[in-house]
């Protein structure tokens, strides 16, 4: 007797997959001794069952995956360490249908299909069917495309932890979306440095990814926020035009500015530093057009040189080595005051990364760098078809 599996999924037959259940077995062997008579050709006897197959570099529990591959390599010039990417799923890329409603069942593998990846769920909305994943990959290659998988349809387990995606450089991290009842947007990293709504600034479903706030005339407040001797400021930004509008501010009222970062007539964006003793500018070139979206990092330290980067590419840069005066910076921290459309995704950071790096995670929240991959699909089902 030779069984063949014969896959639902495709075309492809594989021998000697699943055995027969004993029930089956038992009553082709009484039929066999009580000298019952098939055709002399070929008897196909088709049954339909459940068989369950666990393949090598599957993650057990699951009824489906898809593979992720960052493919994108003329925008990955340099190999990353401990990279957040935006998986950013809709009905173009994956059946909502198939993971429960909130996406609790979601998880992420590394390329083996079974280790574990930390990551953060923005957003798993399955009426309209929109998601946003922050994953951290251990490493992204210059050299030749990452794989990952995500997979979903298995148990509730809510593997979702925001404080394991972002490392302790960052000081800092605002999704602009979680606003609680108390009026606070909430930041995704251990430190909980939570931001204030001051003057009713308006959460809203209109952001780069996901949602964002619109300000005129509100603003978000802290004053536990630490300044980066060397680090940056990163945020995506819609501008309505309004000249003067201020991104970001760091000040002791009273006393003086230690960090501004803000339009100017020109319609460039400037950075402002004050060390204490000097005031520092630096303008960058590119012209901001009035309701579009940029990503905007101004990166500055002891140890580095003074740069703006606009969409991914260094739009200005000095030769000063400078950081925003403590003292100052330690009274309030204020984003969009002054400021007139959305902001989103503000990171705070005293890491140092190169001119690389920026490029590589402009591209990555754009949803960029990625490949989706064709849903796999795991459940137990098929047809056997047995020839004798």
């Amino acid at each position: 007797m030779k069984t063949l599996y014969k896959s639902t999924h495709g075309n492809d037959v594989c021998s000697g997959a699943s055995p027969l259940p004993n029930v089956a077995q038992k009553g082709m062997s009484e039929n066999m001794k009580s000298g019952n008579k098939m055709r002399l050709d070929i008897a196909l006897v088709v049954m339909l069952m459940a068989v369950g197959v666990v393949r090598a570099g599957q993650l057990e529990g699951y009824d489906f995956r898809m593979k992720l591959s960052v493919t994108n390599l003329p925008h990955v010039q340099e190999t990353q360490a401990d990279f957040p990417i935006l998986v950013k799923l809709t009905a173009s890329n994956m059946v909502f249908a198939h993971a429960e409603t909130s996406g609790l069942d979601v998880c992420f593998t590394d390329a083996d299909g079974q280790s574990l990846l930390a990551f953060e769920r923005e957003r798993h909305v399955t009426a309209s069917q929109m998601a946003e994943y922050w994953v951290k990959l251990p490493s992204v290659s210059s050299a030749a495309q990452t794989d990952f998988y995500m997979y979903y349809g298995g148990p509730l387990t809510n593997g979702a932890v925001a404080t394991n995606v972002w490392n302790s450089s960052y000081y800092m991290v605002q999704h602009l979306d979680e606003e609680d009842a108390t009026g606070l947007f909430l930041d995704s990293t251990s430190y909980s440095r939570n931001l204030v709504n001051i003057n009713s600034a308006i959460a809203t479903n209109a952001g780069m990814i996901d949602g964002g706030v619109y300000f005129d005339g509100g603003y978000l407040a802290s004053n536990n926020i630490p300044r980066p001797q060397s680090g940056y400021v990163a945020m995506w930004m819609k501008w309505n035009g309004n000249v003067g509008s201020t991104l970001a501010y760091c000040l002791l009222p009273g006393t003086a500015v230690a960090y501004k970062l803000y339009i100017n007539a020109a319609s460039n964006v400037v950075s402002h530093i004050h060390t204490g003793t000097s005031l520092f500018v630096l303008t960058g070139n590119t012209t901001i057009v009035p309701n579009q979206w940029y990503h905007v990092s101004d990166r500055w330290g002891r140890w580095d040189t003074h740069k703006l980067f606009v969409d991914g590419t260094l739009d200005a840069s000095d030769l000063n080595k400078i950081y925003p005066y403590y003292a100052w910076w330690n009274g309030v921290q204020m984003f969009g005051n002054g400021f007139e459309g959305v902001l989103d995704e503000i990171r705070i950071s005293n890491a140092r990364p190169s001119n690389l790096w920026f490029e590589s995670q402009y591209y990555a929240q754009k949803d960029k760098l990625l490949c989706y991959g064709p849903e796999e699909d795991f459940r137990p089902q098929g047809t056997l078809l047995l020839i004798r």
